[in-house]
């Protein structure tokens, strides 16, 4: 029996409201996010491209966005008093409608674009071709309703990050996965040291992670923070320092920020 989904369309005034709409509906478990320019209805598929800069972006102005979660997550989760909470944030509205899982495939799968973090790494879809001229690391994968695919300035930040570390014969522990972030350190790996830890996710889980986190490093340990605005670096860096951490850098990218430690 095919998923239904619950879509829900809201206009947006600027890019960095947009930015923060999808962090914060990514939280709730949102896994896929169509953005179009409120005057023409001009489609940018994922509604990552602006974020990123790229040229085929909407620019900064005002447009409309809809958000899509499974319709069983929406019901079971209680989720309708946040996304009124947050929508009260900004003084938007939204509407809710069902859509069909193949339906927002298609949709998906046809506006996906490839991405490239310089000559480390690209991510593409099956039908696409290969990157000319090579990146090092080629991932495809399978556009469907995910948050993990590459585009928003997050996950991409992270991966300008990565290209400086070295993986081999590492042990990593990726905390927070597709948009649906996980809570707490998961139990199975708190036993764990790991050589590098991952965390994008959004300020308010690191805070309440911070402390496992750092006990499933040791010694040498690199860490990477992302999923957070660039407000919150001075935060973060001070948070990070009290647990014993030592920050070695941060990597900006249109109003986010990723931030690598060592202990």
């Amino acid at each position: 029996m095919p998923k239904t989904y619950l879509q829900i369309e809201f206009n947006f005034n600027t890019q960095d409201q947009l930015d923060m709409l999808v962090a914060q509906l990514a939280n709730l478990g949102f896994e896929g996010f169509n953005e179009e320019e409120a005057a023409t209805g001009i489609n940018n598929g994922v509604g990552m491209s602006s974020i990123l800069g790229a040229t085929t972006g909407l620019g900064a102005g005002a447009g409309v966005c809809k958000a899509f979660i499974l319709s069983t997550d929406f019901d079971n989760q209680n989720i309708e008093k946040e996304l009124e909470i947050i929508f009260n944030q900004h003084n938007l509205t939204y509407l809710k409608s069902i859509v069909k899982e193949e339906n927002w495939n298609a949709l998906w799968e046809s506006n996906f674009e490839p991405v490239r973090v310089g000559d480390f790494v690209g991510i593409r879809a099956h039908f696409h071709p290969s990157f000319t001229p090579a990146v090092k690391y080629e991932i495809k994968i399978t556009p469907k309703m995910s948050f993990g695919t590459g585009h928003h300035a997050t996950t991409f930040s992270v991966m300008q990050m990565m290209e400086h570390l070295s993986f081999t014969g590492k042990s990593v522990y990726d905390f927070g996965t597709k948009g649906i972030l996980i809570k707490k350190v998961d139990s199975a790996y708190q036993d764990h040291q790991f050589d590098i830890i991952l965390a994008n996710v959004n300020r308010h889980i690191i805070e309440a992670n911070m402390r496992e986190l750092t006990q499933v490093a040791h010694l040498e340990s690199e860490l990477i923070l992302s999923g957070l605005l660039i407000e919150d670096q001075e935060d973060m860096i001070k948070l990070a320092t009290e647990k014993g951490w030592n920050f070695v850098k941060s990597q900006p990218l249109n109003g986010w920020v990723s931030l690598l430690f060592k202990l």
